[in-house]
């Protein structure tokens, strides 16, 4: 009999986002499910998510025979922040666990009311896996916190996640700061390190000259990559005006902005307000699969964000021995202390994305030659991939 591993995200997709044949087949959980039935027929693996912008339960198969559901949900605006709730996904969820003789629960979301939920109501009825994308524990933000009112508002959440949490059967998070806090409260038994992967077989260096060409980029031109949301806390506004002080000394030099995001139309305003909207492309939405193109034929990848959960994209431009520009926020910091060709920079600090800029194209081939790819495996999917199913056997053995 197979096992069946639901894989479930705890959020609506992005209401900027414009590309609707990508309602089924985007998010972490989507990723890790595909990467599962790469390498395994042990599991059943469905993807399930919550959309607030449904009316019904939409049911299908994905190309890769994976079965995707999506249910309504409904968000309310407390305390200057959205919550979201899917009590048809915590219902039907109950009811597949009555079905099921053995499954396993992965969330997707830690922080977040729809865990909070299935903890309540699922956690002793089946094993339950919280995967952490980012966020901070109620009872941190209530330390760091001096507003009264806020710090009983926090305090109310770390009553709510204490008692959800306790019937978790196992947590992977993303810092040791976060392993340590769920440690001392559940057991370190439960709690992993476990980052989210990238593909080093899909994302691998390829010819410069042979990029640039397939998405007729000017060979004679040096172009930056950001890939990411457009968001103003990804700290864009900087890039765009060291990119306007790095033009000065570098006048063949342009920016390639892949992603979504409200902040768009602001960059855009901002980069005709700085004379530089000519050395800047808006590429919007770029396929997964197309990605490392555009990684080869960058010559850096640039990363200014003021603050990340984990952030994937400068660890695949990586791979592609493409160097990164970046401020130290989520993994990179880690990561530079395996992997050469990092270059960490201040927060909110154009300068100093201009002299970055400058500093890594003068050494470029030796910066990209110093990059040793036998580095990354820790973060590739095989790794995490492999981990993560020695957790599935460890908690069917211990559940069934």
């Amino acid at each position: 009999m197979s096992i069946k591993v639901l894989q479930i995200l705890t959020h609506s997709k992005p209401s900027f986002s414009q590309v609707t044949s990508r309602f089924d087949e985007e998010g972490w959980h989507f990723r890790v499910a595909k990467e599962l039935i790469k390498r395994t027929n042990k599991f059943n693996v469905e993807c399930w998510r919550p959309e607030v912008t449904f009316k019904k339960i939409y049911i299908r198969k994905s190309k890769d025979g994976i079965l995707v559901r999506i249910f309504p949900s409904f968000s309310l605006n407390l305390y200057l922040k959205s919550i979201e709730f899917s009590l048809p996904l915590v219902i039907s969820l109950y009811k597949e666990i009555q079905r099921e003789k053995k499954i396993i629960v992965h969330v997707h979301g830690l922080y977040n009311p729809i865990t909070y939920l299935i903890g309540f109501f699922i956690g002793k009825k089946a094993p339950i896996v919280v995967q952490s994308h980012g966020g901070y524990p109620a009872r941190v933000i209530f330390n760091k916190n001096p507003h009264l009112l806020r710090k009983f508002f926090y305090l109310l959440k770390h009553a709510i996640q204490f008692i959800s949490f306790r019937n978790i059967s196992y947590f992977f998070v993303l810092s040791k700061e976060e392993k340590n806090y769920l440690s001392m409260l559940f057991g370190q038994e439960r709690v992993k390190i476990m980052p989210m992967g990238i593909d080093t077989k899909k994302f691998r260096p390829l010819s410069k000259n042979e990029a640039k060409e397939k998405l007729s980029l000017d060979l004679n031109k040096m172009y930056l990559l950001y890939v990411g949301r457009l968001l103003k806390s990804k700290g864009l506004k900087y890039l765009l005006l060291g990119l306007k002080y790095a033009l000065k000394k570098l006048p063949n030099l342009k920016l390639i902005l892949i992603g979504e995001g409200p902040y768009e139309d602001e960059l855009k305003i901002i980069s005709r307000a700085l004379g530089i909207e000519e050395n800047v492309l808006f590429k919007g939405y770029i396929p997964n699969e197309e990605l490392p193109i555009y990684y080869n034929a960058a010559d850096i990848f640039v990363f200014p964000s003021l603050g990340e959960s984990w952030g994937i994209a400068p660890l695949e431009a990586l791979s592609c021995k493409t160097p990164v520009v970046s401020t130290s926020v989520g993994c990179i910091p880690q990561v530079a202390k395996r992997v050469r060709g990092i270059t960490i920079i201040p927060k909110q600090n154009s300068l100093a994305i201009k002299e970055a800029i400058i500093k890594v194209l003068d050494q470029l081939d030796y910066i990209r030659n110093e990059i040793r790819l036998e580095m990354l495996k820790k973060y590739s999917w095989d790794s995490i991939i492999e981990e993560t199913i020695k957790i599935y056997m460890k908690i069917l053995q211990d559940n069934f």
